[in-house]
């Protein structure tokens, strides 16, 4: 196992569950289940495979402090900071060429720094099959089995099932197929027929081989390539307000910068720039309790499951003796968070996640003013006319005027409203809510 390494991705800002989770400690460094962070867990979960000096953990420039607090036996060195956001291709492309350069012959598992599994011996005896696939030239990703029909979670149409031949380090096979497509989140109806046709959810765990996803990356994503132009000379700072000290000096003569890297490559994810793409790709299916725990109506789901969540999430969710009226209200588009109420007026937070849209509807007596915290919004409104918000932008609603809301981006939306809270008519509902 000695040249299996792992890059435990951590550069996410947790906005969902605003505001137990903010962009200065997002969810990662949080206990949300048990007394451990999410990263915390992520790390113990991959050490029995490897040792601490084989991890490497990508994140964002601020997060460094953060990242040597939760896990202190991982080098500083191996920790690669992004000096900006540009999704999770150019983050994974880097880590990998930075790991092939310093140790050579490398398969690479790349984990979310944030996701809940119940069965971790299942899981590291899958990633030990999926290294022996990897070695013969296939970018690996598990297909997670499906325990509802999520409109949360991308999916994985495998083309058939393969039962490999027994590998070189294992007594028995693997079990894995070609991915015949990627599929964006779908509406609950057709994750339905997904399931039933033997679709798996994307859990966004990787393991490659690194020349295979570097010779991948020069054939389908050449822009991503972060080598340095032979007509260049590269400029690697010792140190930079970006670039950790130790980091900056071990940079390979061959690799940009960070900085450099990043200003120049377009912001994409590694599903849309390589496995979407390539040929290579293998779906290994697991059935090992997975959820990316990515809204509160996921950590609803693992709460009636019995899962151990940390009090004070339930907390939050379930409001306290002090403010009995503040909740997480999980929502299909997202989620609310009741911060005022009293018999005068109501006080709401509204997340909608990107793409999803609100009933269209309207309501008799209550009244409510709208501003959008951050985020774009487009606003339907009466006669069907439809307006884009930005931030800072306020709306008025009076009683009998119908309206929608839909978000252009994720999006957190400020609701002060009349108390009537159950005042509201559906006219259209992408949900199925019309009575």
């Amino acid at each position: 196992m000695n040249n299996l390494f792992a890059i435990i991705m951590a550069g996410g800002e947790g906005t969902r569950f605003y505001p137990f989770s903010t962009p200065d400690k997002p969810k990662q460094f949080l206990n949300f289940i048990g007394d451990k962070s999410f990263i915390r867990q992520t790390f113990e979960r991959i050490l029995p495979l490897l040792p601490a000096e084989n991890i490497y953990v990508s994140t964002s420039e601020k997060y460094i402090d953060l990242v040597k607090e939760h896990l202190p036996e991982v080098p500083f060195e191996n920790i690669v900071a992004e000096p900006l956001k540009k999704n999770t291709a150019p983050a994974l492309i880097y880590a990998t060429a930075l790991i092939r350069h310093r140790h050579g012959d490398s398969i690479i598992c790349c984990l979310p720094s944030d996701h809940y599994i119940q069965d971790e011996d299942g899981f590291r005896s899958i990633i030990v099959r999926a290294k022996a696939l990897a070695g013969d030239g296939y970018l690996v990703t598990l297909g997670m089995k499906p325990s509802w029909p999520s409109s949360d979670y991308g999916y994985i149409c495998p083309d058939s099932v393969i039962p490999a031949a027994v590998s070189r380090d294992l007594s028995h096979p693997i079990v894995w197929s070609p991915v015949k497509q990627f599929t964006e989140k779908p509406k609950k109806d057709v994750a339905e027929e997904y399931i039933k046709i033997g679709y798996l959810w994307n859990g966004g765990i990787f393991i490659w081989h690194a020349d295979t996803l570097l010779n991948e990356v020069a054939k389908y994503s050449p822009e991503l390539n972060c080598h340095c132009d032979s007509a260049v000379t590269p400029v690697i700072p010792a140190v930079t307000p970006v670039i950790p000290a130790v980091l900056g000096r071990n940079l390979p003569r061959s690799l940009l910068s960070p900085l450099a890297y990043f200003q120049r490559v377009p912001s994409i994810s590694i599903d849309y720039a390589i496995m979407e793409r390539s040929d290579k790709v293998a779906v290994i299916p697991a059935d090992i309790g997975w959820s990316d725990v990515g809204t509160w109506e996921s950590i609803d789901r693992l709460i009636t499951e019995g899962v151990n969540i940390a009090p004070r999430v339930c907390a939050v969710m379930k409001g306290d003796e002090r403010c009995p009226w503040r909740r997480i209200v999980p929502k299909p588009w997202g989620h609310e968070e009741w911060w005022a109420m009293t018999n005068r007026y109501v006080g709401k937070l509204l997340f909608i996640k990107r793409g999803y849209r609100l009933s269209l509807q309207y309501h008799k007596v209550k009244e409510e003013t709208l501003r959008l915290i951050n985020g774009e919004l487009e606003l339907e409104s009466e006669g069907g006319s439809k307006q884009l918000m930005g931030v800072g932008d306020i709306f008025h609603i009076p009683p009998g005027t119908i309206h929608r809301m839909m978000a252009m981006t994720d999006c957190m939306v400020m609701e002060v409203s009349t108390p009537e809270v159950g005042d509201v008519v559906r006219i259209e509902d992408d949900f199925g809510r019309i009575p």
